[in-house]
């Protein structure tokens, strides 16, 4: 499968970066309203085999999620750190306070450590500071890669009549995050379908938004370019970029992962409750496979009142 990388410029506020799950109800909307009912079921059993394309979730422009590894164990810090003079300890116990609070890291950082698994000079760099954390970031000290945002929670009173009413208070109070920021985005996807017929549906994007229905007008964002990325074979652990149910071919005892339970709330169309409970492997998870795939993971379906429920169990890996 090719792979590309599609960059999109938000027009509006955001109240989340949308994970691979939230794109994935945005791309069935997209489809159905633009080509119909049959196109969007071939798309859903496309992944019976091998789907049309698979995507991953949003990231910042040259961001890519952390790696869940521990480059300071504990070992480490008692055979190491704690040998140091007091003064050099304060300044390593710091330095491992903040790689706890890692959101993001770099490309190059992807290239140079990760994709070898050479983590101790990771470490060992970053204790140098050859590699530094900018803003939740891990990048080298000659970059200067940032991703700043405003962000302000909000109240909201969502009317009577836009939700099933079955039980409840007349209205519902929910609050969310309104992000402002003026930075770039990017998804990527493989295909081995022409890469006109996804830029086909993409370039909806702005008009349907990625975010859940009470988001209107937030959301939006506005594919700007679309290019093809040609990597170096990865035969080590596998980096994750999206949320993924567990595949048979993960080694659990050498992958390095983190575990996340979630509760699937379908809109009003199908019912108003959560429905189901699901743990997934989280992004940056560093997976081991027995198998060379491009992807793991499937998409999970469920039936409620006779209507076909789907959730993007499908894991984006590089």
């Amino acid at each position: 499968m090719k792979e590309y990388k599609l960059v999109f410029k938000p027009l509006s506020t955001i109240t989340n970066i949308p994970n691979a799950q939230t794109i994935f109800g945005a791309i069935c909307n997209i489809i159905v309203n633009t080509q119909g009912e049959e196109a969007l079921n071939n798309y859903i059993s496309s992944f019976n085999n091998q789907p049309l394309f698979i995507h991953s979730s949003m990231f910042p422009l040259n961001m890519l999620p952390m790696v869940h590894y521990n480059i300071f164990d504990i070992d480490y810090i008692n055979h190491n750190i704690l040998k140091e003079k007091s003064i050099d300890q304060l300044s390593y116990l710091q330095t491992l306070k903040n790689y706890k609070k890692i959101n993001y890291t770099t490309e190059s950082i992807f290239n140079d450590y990760i994709i070898k698994s050479d983590f101790n000079k990771m470490r060992d760099d970053l204790l140098n500071k050859k590699i530094n954390i900018k803003n939740y970031c891990l990048q080298k000290a000659s970059e200067n890669i940032l991703f700043e945002q405003t962000k302000q929670l909000n109240t909201h009173v969502r009317k009577k009549d836009y939700y099933n009413t079955s039980i409840g208070d007349d209205n519902a109070l929910y609050y969310d995050d309104t992000i402002y920021t003026n930075g770039l985005f990017y998804i990527l996807v493989k295909t081995n379908e022409n890469i006109k017929k996804i830029k086909d549906i993409f370039s909806y994007s702005h008009f349907f938004g990625f975010g859940p229905r009470h988001s209107v007008g937030k959301n939006s964002f506005k594919l700007i370019s679309i290019e093809e990325i040609k990597r170096k074979p990865n035969l080590n652990n596998k980096l994750l970029l999206s949320q993924s149910v567990f595949d048979e071919c993960i080694n659990l005892s050498e992958s390095n992962y983190q575990i996340i339970s979630k509760q699937y709330h379908p809109s009003k169309t199908y019912i108003n409750k959560a429905t189901h409970k699901m743990n997934l492997f989280n992004e940056g998870s560093y997976l081991k496979l027995t198998q060379d795939k491009e992807w793991i993971g499937k998409i999970l379906s469920f039936n409620i009142d006779k209507k076909p429920l789907y959730y993007y169990g499908i894991g984006y890996i590089i």
